[in-house]
């Protein structure tokens, strides 16, 4: 009401908080399941708005002059399902998921960049857009990083967080934001060189909290250091490291604090493979290369260090 009042009496369109980062979001979502979250949230956030509107999540939103014929049930449950399909596939692949979160514009997609880069999968293809704006980022992008002697890692970019996030959009964008509920490992990436940068981790734990993902091992990454005076980077401290993705200073001594970190979830297992059971040996080649195989008459013996997650998962099958 106090939206309408005010259109009235200014002539002009007024927006909320939740109204304005709607339309930055509109602007900046590159793929169809971006753009399908985007309107599921406009349709939400506009419903108890627009007068004699009242079914909420409809299954059909026809004759509203939208491109689409789908309500906004209609293209959640679309969402979920294309976001669980992915999921489904990285979690087959037995790799360690390492995601990347943190305040809007820390950098986390100038340091997934700085990563590729590092490990010769820097390709044009391969990379993600990292400009200086808030939410550059809405899609999730995942990518494989190859570290010569280590097994490789899923490296995921994830929308920035915002102080106060509209609770709303956390909903919206839940089935985004599950993929950090996933992780191994989160790479909370910091802009120590803004003076509120220690609100933004307040932010981002609280943020992680509310999605359910604040029991996941957090290695702090503080980008742009190279801004302050007072650091001398690169230089690390427990599960702390000072750097510059951007200049791609830090970028050695992060790539071997996440390996350390990942190797702690490994375990040294011996299992036994019935030979029906083919597509578990190959699923387990995939994940474990280095895997050693022994023919025998009841199966395949495999040695290999392999996670926790995956030894529990398959743990019938030992030997």
């Amino acid at each position: 009401m106090q939206v309408r009042n005010l259109e009235k009496a200014f002539d002009t369109e007024v927006l909320d908080k939740t109204g304005i980062i709607l339309q930055i979001f509109a602007s900046r979502a590159r793929t169809r399941e971006a753009r399908l979250q985007v309107e599921s949230a406009q349709l939400q956030y506009m419903l108890p708005r627009l007068v004699g509107m009242r079914r909420n999540l409809s299954r059909q939103g026809g004759g509203s002059g939208r491109l689409s014929n789908k309500g906004a049930g209609e293209e959640k449950l679309e969402v979920s399902r294309e976001r669980q399909t992915q999921r489904s596939s990285r979690t087959a692949s037995g790799l360690p998921l390492v995601s990347l979160v943190g305040y809007t514009n820390a950098g986390k997609s100038t340091l997934m960049n700085a990563l590729l880069d590092k490990t010769e999968q820097g390709a044009a293809d391969k990379k993600v857009p990292a400009q200086d704006m808030l939410f550059a980022t809405l899609d999730t992008s995942v990518r494989r990083i190859r570290i010569p002697g280590h097994q490789p890692f899923l490296l995921s970019d994830t929308v920035g967080f915002i102080s106060d996030l509209p609770h709303p959009l956390v909903k919206a964008f839940r089935s985004t934001l599950e993929e950090v509920r996933c992780s191994d490992l989160l790479l909370e990436v910091v802009d120590c060189s803004d003076e509120d940068y220690e609100q933004q981790i307040r932010v981002t734990g609280k943020t992680l909290e509310d999605i359910g993902a604040d029991g996941i091992p957090i290695l702090y990454v503080y980008n742009k250091a190279d801004l302050r005076e007072d650091v001398r980077i690169p230089v690390s401290h427990a599960d702390h490291i000072w750097m510059s993705a951007g200049k791609g200073v830090g970028i050695d001594l992060l790539l071997e604090r996440i390996v350390q970190i990942l190797q702690q979830r490994y375990v040294e297992k011996t299992l036994l493979i019935p030979y029906p059971e083919g597509s578990v040996l190959h699923d387990l080649k995939e994940a474990y290369p280095d895997a050693a195989e022994e023919y025998l008459p009841e199966g395949i013996q495999v040695r290999l260090r392999m996670s926790r997650k995956d030894a529990a998962r398959l743990a019938r099958f030992s030997f």
